[in-house]
């Protein structure tokens, strides 16, 4: 007869417990948008913690559309087919102000933002509000955009430390990214693989007391510095934690300065970054410019300055792991330059001997578009009949154009 000692009953009983517990918690359900539920919030509002709400491709807008909240619930909130076909319009305007998403309850970082476009957002403060705002909160934010819109693109605020990873914030009127401020100091986070482009102020500006890394992030183009850094503590003063750095991230072409430090501090470290083509590409000449730290200013040799998906790298770029000093990838884009869709026979244009070698191809077992993806002219993401016919549309009848840059990078 199998016996038990008196003192190893508790133990059994809790782990008796503990089983039935597990064996009748409820499995992580996925409640789909608009076929399980009909807004995006009240997908959110039927969640569970570990739930995952999908949401289907398509624009978004009107209430449960816009000002979203995730009510402090740890959940995936996913596009299906990703930030190009799944679109947040927030119809903001000065008078009728809204934002895409607000987390600010708590959530850590399995609470997940993936894959969304948020556009004609419109905040309540310039400088303070976002439009994807994160304030105490830590989320995991990815392959999401945020275009089109009078503010920040992504406000990080008030104890918030998110993983920003693979985003764009471009063509809004003030910063890319924004982390901290003076009311707000307490903020940080990682920011990697980013883009910001052509907004009306810094690409990314970091004005914390609280560690941020900006890792492997472009700027390009914006109205005042690509990166702005400030704000931070003296290293032998700091209680917080490590300071913020800047590594392998690129600044190119931006009005007034590349990557600046705007205040006389050494906590920042900057290392392995490229600053060039801006009005100025480093603020201060001082001891982070040499090595061992390995900044330096040329051309990163982007395929295409005048295209927002031009921004990946010639195969002689000093951004390249192979043809720098850190070995690593400097900047969010590799090696990869970017095809005119539709210019299926890769002859410099698109003209009807393209639509004549789709056709082959598709119903004859011609010879491939060259480079393959050019074929996908309405990405869709495969290559059917229904790029014959767009093009051929395109062609003759003034329809719409081939989508711009063959492959987007998502």
């Amino acid at each position: 007869m199998l016996q038990f000692s008196a003192s190893r009953i508790p133990t059994l009983l809790a782990s008796f417990i503990l089983t039935i517990a597990l064996s009748a918690a409820s499995p992580a359900a996925t409640i789909t948008v608009p076929t399980d539920q009909p807004t995006i919030q009240s997908g959110i509002n039927a969640a569970a913690p570990g739930d995952t709400v999908l949401v289907v491709a398509g624009t978004y807008s009107g209430a449960g559309n816009r000002d979203i909240d995730f009510i402090g619930k740890n959940i995936v909130v996913r596009s299906a087919s990703g930030p190009l076909y799944t679109t947040i319009d927030c119809g903001g305007s000065a008078s009728e102000v809204h934002i895409g998403f607000y987390i600010h309850t708590l959530e850590d970082s399995t609470c997940v933002l993936d894959g969304f476009t948020v556009v004609n957002a419109y905040t309540a403060v310039d400088y303070e509000d976002g439009v994807i705002i994160c304030s105490g909160a830590s989320p995991t934010i990815r392959n999401c955009i945020v275009t089109q819109s009078h503010g920040n693109g992504f406000r990080v605020r008030s104890n918030a430390y998110p993983h920003l990873v693979d985003c764009r914030s471009y063509n809004n009127s003030h910063h890319g990214f924004n982390i901290g401020s003076d009311f707000w100091p307490l903020a940080g986070g990682l920011l990697s693989g980013c883009l910001s482009y052509k907004n009306g102020y810094n690409g990314f500006t970091v004005h914390a007391l609280d560690s941020c890394r900006i890792v492997n992030c472009t700027a390009v183009s914006n109205q005042h510095h690509g990166i702005e850094l400030f704000g931070d503590l003296p290293k032998d003063d700091r209680t917080f934690g490590p300071p913020t750095d800047i590594v392998n991230s690129l600044a190119a072409y931006n009005h007034f300065g590349g990557i600046v430090r705007s205040n006389y501090f050494q906590s920042y470290t900057v290392y392995y970054c490229d600053s060039y083509g801006n009005g100025w590409n480093f603020a201060i000449t001082d001891s982070f410019l040499t090595a061992p730290y390995g900044n330096f200013s040329a051309d990163p040799l982007f395929c295409d300055t005048s295209s927002l998906m031009g921004f990946h790298l010639q195969s002689s770029s000093p951004c390249l792991p192979e043809n720098n000093a850190s070995g690593l990838l400097i900047g969010a884009f590799g090696a990869e330059c970017l095809s005119d869709c539709g210019d299926v026979d890769d002859s410099g244009g698109v003209t009807i001997s393209d639509a004549v070698f789709l056709i082959n191809y598709i119903f004859a077992g011609g010879p491939a578009p060259n480079p393959i993806n050019t074929g996908d002219v309405d990405c869709s993401g495969s290559i059917t009949i229904s790029d014959a016919v767009y093009l051929i549309a395109y062609i003759f009848s003034g329809g719409p154009a081939p989508c711009a840059g063959c492959p987007l990078d998502f």
